[in-house]
């Protein structure tokens, strides 16, 4: 059993009271979540207790006096916490005024924790005179630290380190005054540099180094690149924070032809260019010429098997192709299970929350 709450939730401070909408207790802080309850799930595993407030005093108390109840979920995390780590105020329960965090209309100095909705941390950092101040740390929602910032009064100045939920490091970069400056390095999730940029005059980049996770490295012509940045500008389209994959009419077939065709004259010169094969694949898919998408797409992942545009559209056709269907064969299965493995180390072709979930369901299988 699992129980879904929105990934958009709205902390709730004072008596506010948002009509159509179904508030939660969660660790004793408010919730409010609009509509869509799909968007962000509580395993059952994560929860200690469920309670539902009934009685009006208290709803009328915490600003929902027509509600005839209310929710309240208590994770194991928050019931095992020791009083001194729930004495430690969370920033949903302050106020922020012009950068200034609050309590009691006074500037807040001290230590702060947010969690995630299951109960672990979510971030904890320092806070001076209202600002943040020190090292920031953030973690995944299974417990492993996400990411290690250096803050200073509000602005960050120092390293700024990233790290994959495997523990290897993803990025390092340096900041002074909220901009890059100096070398910055990403890494692959197998911990292969993946590329280097030196940044100069305010996150001015001027020079690129870029890697496959074999070590190989990656031919930066930037006429290459510029076609590969040209049609993701023109296939670019996100509904509801996903990316969307599936043949749409609104594109114009004539011009994913004539994409098509450049792509195919690039690898007629160089077949060593994963994303040549990645865009092609991805404009036959839009065209709902699946086969020779995933014929490309194959290509591109046997070049670099950590290109995240080719795994995601590979699983997208997938999960299309076998949405009917409940005997998945294991090489294809493989290949979806791959995507989501990996659905979290990208930022541009991010798995939206339905597809994770249809994603969970068959690899839980």
């Amino acid at each position: 059993m699992r129980f879904f709450l929105s990934s958009v939730l709205f902390i709730m401070l004072g008596h506010i009271y948002a009509q159509n909408s179904n508030p939660y207790i969660i660790d004793n802080i408010l919730h409010v979540d609009y509509k869509d309850l799909a968007e962000l799930r509580i395993d059952s595993s994560y929860i200690h207790e469920i309670k539902f407030i009934t009685s009006s005093k208290d709803l009328s108390n915490l600003g929902f006096p027509n509600k005839d109840s209310i929710v309240s979920i208590t994770t194991k995390a928050y019931f095992k916490r020791s009083d001194s780590l729930k004495n430690i105020p969370s920033t949903n329960n302050m106020v922020n005024q012009n950068g200034i965090w609050l309590i009691d209309n006074k500037p807040y100095n001290g230590k702060y924790i947010n969690y995630h909705l299951n109960g672990l941390k979510k971030n904890e950092g320092n806070i001076k005179a209202g600002k943040i101040d020190g090292l920031l740390y953030e973690y995944w929602d299974t417990g492993e630290l996400k990411t290690k910032i250096t803050i200073r009064d509000n602005i960050q100045n120092g390293e700024y380190l990233a790290y994959y939920k495997n523990s290897n490091l993803r990025v390092k970069r340096y900041f002074l005054n909220n901009s890059n400056v100096g070398t910055s390095e990403f890494y692959y999730p197998n911990g292969a540099l993946n590329s280097t940029s030196i940044y100069k005059n305010k996150n001015f980049r001027i020079n690129e180094k870029q890697y496959y996770s074999n070590g190989t490295f990656k031919d930066l012509d930037r006429s290459k690149y510029k076609l590969v940045l040209k049609f993701l500008e023109f296939v670019s389209k996100k509904t509801e924070g996903e990316y969307r994959l599936y043949p749409d009419k609104t594109k114009n077939v004539s011009k994913l032809n004539s994409y098509i065709k450049k792509f195919s004259k690039k690898i007629e010169v160089d077949q060593s260019y994963d994303e040549y094969y990645s865009s092609r694949g991805e404009a036959y898919t839009l065209k709902g010429d699946f086969e020779n998408a995933l014929t490309d797409l194959d290509k591109a992942l046997e070049i670099e098997p950590f290109n995240y545009k080719a795994q995601f559209v590979r699983a997208h056709i997938l999960l299309k192709k076998y949405e009917n269907s409940n005997n998945i064969p294991s090489i294809d299965k493989k290949k979806i299970c791959n995507a989501l493995s990996k659905y979290i180390v990208d930022d541009v072709h991010r798995l939206g929350n339905s597809t994770i979930n249809k994603l969970t369901e068959i690899c839980s299988k």
